[in-house]
């Protein structure tokens, strides 16, 4: 029980160390600060893991892993696993995936919305059609982030609240945010 609460509360500082690391960050390259504060997370874990009784002064016997190798690798097991959430998350989803980019741009269009063209030109793609809005497009659609009304794409309710909390969080860390 030891390992799986120290890893709890160095999750909690990873994440913010990463708050303000990303936000005092003036590089593009945003997995940097978070594959850098990782490590560190780590070593505070390991200094609480073998700095600290046992029972942490309070958790009773019975909570108590006998084995404290056992207890380590829960808890450091634990602590990764909670980053890749946060990695899954926070990085590649909200911050920068292309979904969610797509519906930022939705987003700030409000009711004139955008066409294939438009979002064509605004992500750089030079074909017909561009393999990652070929697939992406009819996925947010099925989904119902999305609707096509004429030539023109809108959000939906649902489109427009992960895209809200999308641009917040982008806001909040700082991460290269327009208007």
């Amino acid at each position: 029980m030891k390992g799986i609460l120290l890893s709890l509360i160095s999750f909690f500082l990873l994440i913010v160390v990463s708050f303000f690391s990303i936000r005092a960050y003036r590089g593009k390259k945003y997995f940097y600060v978070f594959l850098t504060v990782l490590p560190f997370a780590c070593l505070f874990y390991l200094l609480l893991f073998y700095s600290l009784p046992d029972n942490l002064y309070f958790l009773p016997q019975i909570l108590v892993e006998p084995s404290r190798l056992v207890d380590f690798g829960n808890g450091l097991f634990i602590l990764l696993l909670l980053f890749h959430i946060f990695w899954d998350t926070a990085y590649a989803t909200v911050l920068t995936g292309f979904s969610s980019e797509l519906m930022v741009r939705l987003f700030r269009e409000k009711q004139r919305g955008l066409s294939i063209e438009e979002l064509m030109k605004e992500f750089g793609a030079e074909r017909e059609m561009d393999e990652i809005l070929e697939w992406r497009i009819p996925n947010l659609l099925n989904s119902g982030y999305v609707t096509a009304e004429g030539s023109r794409f809108r959000l939906l309710k649902k489109g427009r609240w992960i895209a809200a909390l999308g641009l917040f969080l982008k806001k909040l860390f700082r991460m290269d945010v327009e208007g």
